[in-house]
């Protein structure tokens, strides 16, 4: 049973409704609530990413022009993947047990028709490096977010801290390793599978890993459920969600090259990548002279 009067699980900047106006009108126990709830979420993307991506980075160090030791690399990658997925499951059934009784995924939905349909388009193998970029950017975002999290350790949840100390130690040799991999085989694509991935990777930026839609509505209905003196605000938060989408400042806090700098400037190397600003507010190329 939790005290959200008392606890936090994440810092309030990592959180989506911090950037709107709203999130000022709240009070403490509903901000922490929110702030439970979006931590919730938080593990089931992460749970999901890692779940999905690691067999990716696999088919893609079995290329033949790719180095043999990345090979070794990726399947090691795959396993500790494996762990950290359980991992940020079994921390988001600690954080919301109720919502966990059946399914693991309440925020993250399970696939959908589209869903399978889009997965199965992506076992293309013209279309894996646009799921490399893909893993190099979530792993890079996902290390800024656990440094912040120990940052303020001492004011968060100590079972959240613990987890993202464990997710830190692997990741940043996981960075590493997509470093390695993605400029050999994106060099080795041809013209224009590069131009399509890099339209496709614009797209899913946009309409899965950027401002909340499905998943940032779900997730205000069930902070109502759990704080019904919000029920009559149920739909100005809603709007307050949706409208993140054309805030610049919100759209900077995903990704920006304070959060995700080695990803950026392998985008500042590649023309496919130059209007890339038009979907990740954050980035804009940047030339050296």
């Amino acid at each position: 049973m939790h005290d959200d009067s008392a606890a936090w699980y994440l810092p309030e900047h990592l959180t989506h409704l911090y950037y709107s106006p709203v999130y000022a009108t709240l009070t403490p126990v509903q901000r922490r609530v929110y702030n439970r709830l979006h931590a919730c979420y938080l593990c089931e993307m992460c749970a999901f990413l890692e779940g999905e991506l690691p067999r990716y980075y696999l088919q893609a160090a079995s290329a033949p022009n790719i180095p043999k030791h990345l090979l070794a690399q990726a399947q090691a990658l795959s396993d500790s993947e494996k762990r950290h997925a359980s991992m940020f499951r079994a921390l988001a059934r600690r954080l919301s047990p109720g919502l966990y009784c059946e399914d693991e995924y309440i925020l993250v939905r399970p696939p959908s028709l589209p869903a399978l349909m889009v997965r199965t388009l992506f076992n293309l193998p013209a279309l894996r490096p646009m799921l490399l970029w893909i893993a190099l950017i979530q792993e890079e975002r996902g290390v800024y977010y656990g440094e912040e999290i120990l940052r303020q350790a001492e004011h968060l949840d100590p079972a959240m801290v613990e987890v993202q100390r464990k997710h830190l130690a692997d990741e940043e040799e996981h960075l590493g390793f997509g470093e390695a991999l993605l400029p050999s085989y994106w060099d080795a694509c041809r013209p224009w599978v590069r131009r399509l991935n890099a339209r496709l990777f614009r797209y899913v930026l946009r309409e899965y890993l950027g401002a909340p839609k499905r998943a940032g509505v779900r997730l205000i209905h069930i902070w109502v459920k759990e704080c019904p003196d919000l029920e009559t605000r149920k739909s100005e938060l809603v709007d307050a969600m949706r409208a993140l989408d054309r805030n610049p400042g919100f759209h900077r806090s995903l990704y920006s090259r304070k959060i995700v700098p080695k990803t950026f400037d392998l985008f500042d190397r590649y023309s496919e990548f130059c209007d890339l600003g038009k979907s990740v507010w954050g980035y804009s190329p940047e030339v050296n002279g």
